[in-house]
C-alpha cells in the first residue's frame, strides 16, 4: 500500500531532504547547514530528518511524506530512492578501510555472491579521491560513474575558522584550561564497550598532570550503555548519547580542538589527517573483534600513519613521547593524506551545492 501511495505522490521540485542516522560527524547535517545559508536554495524547502527518532505513528507518516515529496535526498547510510524522478546522493559515513558490503560477505565465507541492491538506487555517491572510489566500489559494486569526488562536508568544519570559539566552549563545558592538551579517543564498535574500558584502564594517570592532558572518549553511536560509563578521573570524560548534556556534541568539533587522536582502526583517522596532528593506534583487542571484520588492505599496520601500540606500556610511552613534542610520523601522515584526499580546502559542501544546483537547473 505504501508503494502504491508513493507512486502517486507529488514530488516538489524545490524540496531537499537530508537524512542522518546520528548527529555526530554527520555529512547530511553539515550539508543541511551549508544549504540553509546558500542564497541559491533560499526558495527551497530544506528538511533535516533523523531516522532513529521515529517513535510514533504520526512521526513515521511525516517522515514518509517528506521522503515521498522530496526532489533530492541526501543520506549518510541507507539508500532511499523509490522514484526515478528523485535525485538520491549517498554521502556514506567515512573512508572505507574495513571490509564492507560484498567484501564483508566474502570474508565471512558466505559462499554466494550477493550485490548491494540499495546502492543501485543511488544517483550519485560521495568520494574523497580515486583511491576512495576504488575501495568503496570494491565493497558496494555499482556504476563507478556515480562517484563524485568532493570530499566529506563534515570535514569543512576543520577549515571554518571557528576553532578558538569551540575551544573556549569546551573549556567551560569540561573545566580544563587554555594550556591543556586535549586527547580525543575514538574507537570502533566491533569489540563493544570492553575496548573503551580497557583503554581507559590502561592510561597512566601520572602523565595527566605531568603533561596537562585531558582525555575525551567519544563512544561510538552503536555502543550506547544504558547508564553513563564513568572513568573515575576528572581528566577523563566519556562522551556518549547516554549523557544527555553531551549527546549533541559533534565528534568533529572535539577533533578540531584536540592535539592528538587515539583510535584502533576507526576510519575517523583518515579525516584527522587533514589536521596533520599526531595519531596513536591502540589495537590491544583487534584479534577479538576487528580481525573478524577484516580489512581491505593487507598488513595494515605497515601503512598506519602513527604510533602503533598493543599494550598499556606501549600506549603510555607513545602518549608521553607525543606530549613532549616528539612527532616522528608527520611526513608519513602527509604522504598518506595525499593518497586519500583529492581536495584539502574545506570546500566539500560548496562543491555539492554547485553540483546539485546544476542538476536542478
Amino acid at each position: 500500500m505504501v508503494y502504491f501511495w508513493y507512486r502517486r505522490a507529488f514530488i516538489s521540485k524545490k524540496k531537499i531532504v537530508f537524512l542522518e542516522d546520528d548527529r555526530s560527524g554527520s555529512n547530511s547535517r553539515a550539508l543541511f547547514n551549508y544549504f540553509s545559508k546558500d542564497s541559491r536554495f533560499a526558495g527551497f524547502e530544506l528538511v533535516l530528518l533523523r531516522d532513529q527518532s521515529l517513535v510514533s505513528v504520526r512521526q513515521q507518516l511525516s517522515f514518509l511524506q517528506n521522503i515521498f515529496n522530496a526532489r533530492v535526498i541526501f543520506t549518510t547510510h541507507q539508500s532511499v530512492r523509490l522514484n526515478l524522478r528523485q535525485i538520491h546522493v549517498q554521502l556514506w559515513h567515512g573512508f572505507v578501510i574495513k571490509n564492507n558490503g560484498v567484501m564483508f560477505s566474502l570474508e565471512r565465507g558466505s559462499g554466494k555472491f550477493r550485490g548491494v541492491p540499495d546502492w543501485r538506487r543511488a544517483t550519485y555517491i560521495l568520494s574523497y579521491s580515486g583511491t576512495n572510489t576504488a575501495l568503496l566500489n570494491a565493497c558496494m559494486v555499482t556504476d563507478p560513474a556515480k562517484y563524485v569526488i568532493t570530499g566529506a562536508p563534515r570535514n569543512d568544519l576543520f577549515f571554518d575558522g571557528g576553532r578558538q570559539f569551540r575551544r573556549s566552549r569546551f573549556e567551560c563545558l569540561f573545566g580544563f584550561d587554555s594550556q591543556t592538551k586535549v586527547v580525543v579517543v575514538a574507537l570502533t564498535y566491533e569489540n563493544g564497550m570492553s575496548s573503551v574500558v580497557e583503554l581507559v584502564t590502561a592510561l597512566n594517570r601520572a602523565l595527566f598532570v605531568e603533561h596537562n592532558l585531558f582525555f575525551l572518549v567519544k563512544v561510538h553511536p552503536a555502543l550506547l550503555p544504558k547508564t553513563p560509563f564513568e572513568s573515575g578521573d576528572e581528566r577523563i570524560r566519556i562522551v556518549s548519547q547516554a549523557s544527555p548534556e553531551l549527546c549533541d556534541l559533534d565528534l568533529y568539533e572535539l577533533l578540531d580542538v584536540s592535539f592528538c587522536l587515539i583510535t584502533d582502526a576507526s576510519s575517523v583517522f583518515i579525516d584527522y589527517l587533514l589536521l596533520n596532528r599526531p595519531i596513536i593506534f591502540f589495537t590491544q583487542d583487534r584479534a577479538a573483534g576487528l580481525a573478524d571484520r577484516g580489512f581491505l588492505i593487507d598488513n595494515l599496520n605497515d601503512f598506519l600513519p602513527g604510533e602503533r601500540t598493543s599494550t598499556a606500556a606501549e600506549l603510555n610511552l607513545a602518549i608521553e613521547r607525543i606530549s613532549r613534542g616528539d612527532d616522528k610520523f608527520s611526513r608519513h601522515r602527509s604522504n598518506f593524506r595525499k593518497i586519500c584526499f583529492r581536495h584539502e580546502d574545506g570546500q566539500a559542501s560548496s562543491r555539492w551545492a554547485d553540483f546539485i544546483s546544476r542538476q536542478l537547473n
